[in-house]
């Protein structure tokens, strides 16, 4: 129903005449535009045949999906294009984690040498640059820390070794991705509320505007454990720290990201943060891959 309203929605006469088209669409439009320009015998006369069909095979060309993206959409053709991708984007029932052999795996080795250890978690520190996130921030009036998320999210989703996670004494698969973050509910506690990665970022901003929202006014959780493999953040904004270690609970297995206020140098503004990952799930070269993948997203991030 979601890709029906979005075809039929996307095949009206757009607002504005400045879009990106495809060769056949541009060829369409000029060759309507030749027809509908020969001279009329009156201003109020009927169309001819020939730009009838002119009409008829302009309109039945634009109403064909795009090759390009990079289009001006009216209001209502970008609402029903965030509608479809929301709808699309929700994890499908086949969606959900499952046990693995870990010997028919990358981290069999790793399996057995750190399910049994005492403290198997290890932490990174880095300092990130996030002008690029400040400044986008204030500019489109996107949250700070929804824009970090996504970037967390978009690095993480090319490393594989994102989409396995310890799980008890088990080794589990996931076939997507999700970003936790802390919210402070209307009773002034911390609640958690986990948003699904979609590499639409307005997508995910929408979602993350939602949901955050309904977290704080109802302080129920909201847990996609069950379906994706989570990502914790914590921001702590109220002060600058430099990260935080010790934090095995022997439960909580997943990847976890810890930040403060981000700090002005001159121009610039870096973020402190620490990135926690149980060595089970991943070596240091791979958090080490992650963080860079972070700083490159952030540095192409609306560019």
């Amino acid at each position: 129903q979601a890709r029906l309203s979005y075809a039929m929605t996307m095949s009206k006469p757009r607002k504005s005449e400045f879009t990106k088209l495809s060769d056949e669409q541009s060829q369409a439009r000029l060759s309507y535009a030749m027809t509908m320009s020969k001279p009329r015998k009156s201003e109020f006369t009927k169309l001819s045949d020939e730009q009838s069909q002119a009409r008829l095979s302009y309109a039945m060309t634009m109403s064909k999906p795009r090759k390009s993206e990079f289009t001006k959409l009216s209001d209502e053709q970008s609402q029903a294009r965030l509608s479809y991708a929301m709808t699309m984007s929700k994890p499908r029932k086949s969606e959900f984690m499952r046990e693995v052999n870990p010997k028919d795996t990358s981290r069999a080795q790793a399996f057995e040498l750190w399910m049994k250890a005492p403290n198997p978690m290890v932490t990174f520190f880095k300092t990130i640059d996030v002008t690029r996130l400040v400044r986008i921030s204030r500019k489109k009036g996107y949250k700070f820390n929804m824009l970090l998320d996504w970037c967390i999210g978009k690095a993480a989703s090319s490393v594989k070794e994102f989409y396995l996670l310890p799980v008890g004494d088990k080794l589990m698969q996931y076939d997507c991705l999700a970003v936790n973050t802390i919210v402070k509910n209307k009773e002034g506690e911390v609640s958690s509320c986990d948003i699904l990665f979609n590499e639409d970022i307005e997508v995910f901003s929408q979602q993350y505007m939602e949901y955050t929202l309904k977290v704080a006014e109802s302080r129920t959780d909201r847990d996609l454990s069950d379906e994706c493999m989570v990502i914790g953040t914590s921001a702590i904004i109220d002060t600058k720290i430099d990260g935080a270690v010790g934090m095995n609970s022997g439960i909580f297995n997943n990847p976890f990201m810890i930040w403060g206020r981000y700090r002005k140098r001159w121009f610039r503004y870096e973020l402190p943060i620490s990135f926690q990952f149980h060595h089970t799930q991943m070596d240091g070269a791979h958090a080490g891959m992650f963080l860079s993948n972070l700083q490159e997203e952030i540095n192409r991030l609306y560019k």
